[in-house]
């Protein structure tokens, strides 16, 4: 006998078919909410990270502030032509400026900058 694809499903197939639609449905459903919660799991932790970062960041500037505390950032000398030694950045005479912790070429080029 060869049997004919036929256009028409039967009742038990249409059964199948919605219940194994609606089980995948489910399973996708499931897998959204777990990589919702794992985001949300991963969100939480780098916010903590960074919080903590802040932290130290916060410590070293405190260090540094203090270890620096003798001299003075304002000493900057104006240059020849009588303008501020900010590298025409518009911050004005005086303006507190952070000593760079660059050293080699990458320092003049940050100078000339």
């Amino acid at each position: 006998k060869t049997k004919y694809p036929t256009t028409t499903k039967s009742v038990e197939e249409h059964r199948r078919a919605s219940s194994s639609s609606s089980t995948d449905r489910r399973r996708q459903d499931d897998n959204k909410q777990a990589l919702m919660r794992a985001m949300v799991y991963q969100n939480h932790c780098l916010e903590i990270q960074v919080a903590e970062s802040q932290r130290e960041l916060v410590k070293c500037r405190q260090l540094l502030a203090a270890h620096q505390a003798p001299t003075s950032f304002t000493n900057e000398k104006e240059d020849d032509n009588g303008g501020d030694a900010t590298g025409g950045m518009g911050l004005g005479k005086g303006a507190l400026r952070r000593p760079s912790l660059i050293s080699g070429p990458q320092a003049s080029y940050q100078k000339l900058v």
